[in-house]
């Protein structure tokens, strides 16, 4: 089943970002309960140690994972936050706090002194949405996150976009 079938049928212009991603990760959970029921659930793969990997067929154009970065703990959570959920096949985010140092705002998270970041993110989740609604989404997805970041830059589009 092809999530594209709420555009067609109209009904994304009636879901919020956070229904909108609570119906696409059902769908996702559905095909992999599917896929699981008659056994094509993982592909095994083998990394350079020659240990086997399990992994989705589905995730494999995902991204699954990032380098944790020590002592930016909001960062860490941003992201394992965002991958998590939006599941995108791009991203990336930059701390851009440095750079306004000295100004309103600019105290960050009392912790690491982490303020301003600057992402950019492709998602299939975004597929339909207005860009108003792809900020909401994320700072939907970010909750408590969000209200302890002074200034977030979003660039979020989905896969087809970027081959245009």
């Amino acid at each position: 089943m092809n999530p594209k079938f709420i555009h067609v049928a109209g009904i994304a212009q009636t879901l919020t970002p956070g229904r909108n991603n609570g119906f696409l990760n059902m769908i996702d959970v559905m095909k992999k309960k599917a896929k699981e029921a008659i056994g094509e659930a993982t592909t095994e793969t083998s990394d350079d140690d020659g240990e086997a990997e399990s992994e989705t067929e589905e995730e494999s154009g995902a991204v699954t994972s990032f380098e944790e970065r020590e002592g930016k703990p909001m960062y860490n959570e941003i992201m394992s936050t965002l991958i998590t959920t939006l599941k995108p096949s791009s991203i990336e985010l930059m701390d851009n706090s440095d750079q306004h140092a000295g100004h309103a705002g600019s105290k960050g998270w009392e912790e690491s002194g982490e303020s301003h970041f600057s992402l950019s993110i492709v998602a299939e989740a975004f597929d339909g949405m207005a860009l108003v609604k792809r900020h909401q989404l994320i700072y939907l997805v970010l909750g408590e996150t969000m209200q302890k970041i002074h200034a977030l830059q979003i660039s979020a589009k989905t896969p087809e976009e970027l081959q245009k």
